[in-house]
């Protein structure tokens, strides 16, 4: 069945994926949206999101930091 999500839904969940880092499966989770609506908006949404990132830097230090929490948070836990 399609739905029709409105345009900021889409966008908010573009960036949720592009700046936060956010997995397909964690919002498809949150949100009930399916992956390949997902990728098809990042396609559509994408560059607008980068666009806001470039005028919001903090928040691309943010997100590049929790990238690397993640990473660490990941390695410890292939470890137990």
């Amino acid at each position: 069945m399609s739905h029709n999500y409105p345009p900021e839904l889409k966008k908010k969940i573009v960036c949720l994926h592009e700046e936060e880092g956010r997995t397909y499966k964690s919002i498809t989770a949150e949100y009930g949206v399916s992956k390949a609506g997902i990728s098809k908006w990042c396609g559509e949404f994408s560059k607008e999101c980068q666009e806001k990132a470039k005028t919001n830097p903090e928040a691309v230090s943010e997100m590049e930091l929790m990238k690397e929490n993640n990473t660490i948070l990941n390695s410890a836990s292939d470890g137990c």
